[in-house]
């Protein structure tokens, strides 16, 4: 993917005139910078398979996550416990808090993965819980992120984590992939750069785009097969990976999305996607996942300055290869995230700690601010999406069911993943349809007999017939076509 003549990045004067233009931010900052030169990348990039494998186990992971985080908190009538310590953004933030997004909640553990404390996230509109945040590197403001699989939205948070706004990109427009990290603050915290579908109808198209916070004015910089993360640099550059279906590659950029071009990412050749790398705002380091010439898997990391000027990275040797992203909690150990865990690997690649049980990273916080949970137990009605709504009786032969498959999906995956079980459709009370996924997952089918909940010979299979349909009285608001006996497509009779 060496693009010497960077045919396949538009110039940002080409783009559709009817598009917003730059917005003010963004010229006083690239006005700063001067353009970077074009890399010569010395090597062939590969296009893998393993890469391929690589995504598609960092995804199994990230969406058995996101199955069991979907649900609302436990309501209880327990007075939440405030912290009375300062309620302003700290400038010098206590390095020893490594904190992520987890059950509509932030989880938070000291630098040595212990003293877990769990603190209040604030509901959305219409119920929705916070799945993703994303921090100014001060702290003094938040995006917040909510999605769901089909819906999604962002906000932003002040530094009381309190919503201040829902951000709007107009219609059609909707982050890519998972939001935790395709967006960034700028520097000064007016501005998100962050990348969006730039044709609804080909969601693997998207663009970089730059969302002024006080006009809502949004300003595509440049097209581009953006996948996974976006970073702002402490200089003002834009750090963006790609993906072409079989390899990812990091590109940097000028605030205005100008001098685009491709990194050269000595040693490490070959980046497998999803997550290729992590920023890092408090070091201002940037963390690279991908093989060496060897094929081996490591985690690079450089300053910002040094990676984008072509300097070889360091080089941080670590198995397995599942890890997705890190931050430093010291000058000397990391902590990476794998699946539904997390490792503290010092520079040498050794494990010292292990985090068990992780959410989405956001990185180090003061956490002084935040009100703390006044559940720090997680509770089973919080892990299992749609609880409520579920009759009491199922719930009662639903809990016990969830611990044994937890405790049984964890121990197979060496914690890498969660037991996820989402509840999806309840019908009249003697019916119910889940969602059930550790590694893999499918569709998992109840039915009452008799008074007792038990499973249907339909689990792993869809309802689509209509002798199916009528056995389980599935209402046509539900299922509004079957298939006949004839395979022909009717309406569902069903009220």
């Amino acid at each position: 993917m060496n693009n010497e003549n960077h045919d396949d990045q538009p110039n940002i004067k080409s783009l559709d005139p009817t598009e917003s233009t730059e917005s003010q931010e963004a010229q006083n900052t690239v006005s700063a910078i001067q353009p970077l030169a074009p890399a010569t990348k010395w090597y062939k990039k590969k296009t893998f398979l393993v890469g391929l494998i690589a995504v598609i186990v960092i995804g199994g992971g990230i969406s058995a996550w996101a199955l069991t985080h979907k649900s609302t908190p436990k309501q209880t009538s327990q007075t939440p416990v405030t912290n009375t310590s300062t309620t302003t953004a700290s400038t010098n933030l206590q390095q020893n808090q490594l904190c992520f997004t987890r059950l509509a909640h932030i989880v938070c553990v000291d630098s040595e993965g212990q003293n877990r404390i769990r603190y209040d996230l604030p509901k959305l509109q219409n119920g929705q819980t916070i799945t993703n945040l994303v921090a100014m590197p001060d702290q003094s403001e938040y995006l917040a992120f909510f999605s769901d699989g089909k819906n999604s939205s962002v906000w932003t948070l002040n530094s009381k984590l309190e919503v201040n706004k829902q951000l709007n990109f107009g219609e059609g427009l909707m982050p890519d992939g998972l939001p935790d990290s395709s967006a960034s603050f700028s520097r000064d915290g007016k501005s998100v750069v962050l990348a969006l579908d730039t044709d609804p109808s080909n969601s693997e198209y998207t663009g970089i785009y730059r969302y002024d916070l006080s006009s809502g004015k949004l300003t595509k910089l440049i097209k581009a097969n953006a996948f996974g993360s976006v970073a702002v640099l402490k200089d003002g550059h834009i750090l963006y990976n790609t993906w072409d279906g079989s390899s990812g590659s990091i590109y940097v950029m000028n605030a205005d999305g100008t001098s685009a071009h491709e990194l050269n990412l000595a040693p490490i050749d070959g980046v497998p996607g999803g997550d290729a790398f992590s920023y890092d705002s408090q070091t201002d380091r940037v963390l690279v996942f991908g093989w060496d010439d060897q094929s081996k898997k490591e985690i690079g990391y450089a300053n910002s300055s040094a990676l984008i000027s072509n300097k070889a990275m360091s080089i941080i040797p670590t198995e397995p290869d599942q890890y997705s992203s890190a931050f430093f909690t010291k000058t000397d150990t990391i902590i990476a995230f794998e699946g539904a865990k997390a490792n503290i690997i010092d520079l040498k690649g050794t494990v010292v700690a292990t985090v068990e049980q992780v959410g989405e990273p956001i990185g180090l916080l003061d956490p002084s601010s935040f009100n703390k949970s006044a559940e720090q137990t997680e509770q089973i009605s919080e892990q299992i999406s749609g609880y409520s709504t579920a009759p009491a009786d199922f719930q009662a032969f639903i809990a016990p069911y969830f611990s044994q498959q937890y405790a049984q999906c964890t121990k197979a995956t060496d914690g890498t993943d969660e037991f996820g079980l989402s509840i999806t459709e309840v019908v009249r009370d003697t019916f119910v349809q889940t969602g059930e996924t550790c590694a893999d997952g499918g569709s998992v089918y109840y039915e009452k007999i008799n008074g007792t909940w038990t499973k249907t010979t339909l689990s792993g299979q869809s309802i689509s017939s209509c002798s199916d349909v009528n056995k389980f009285a599935y209402t046509k608001v539900i299922i509004p076509t079957c298939a006949a006996a004839n395979d022909q497509a009717v309406n569902n009779t069903n009220p």
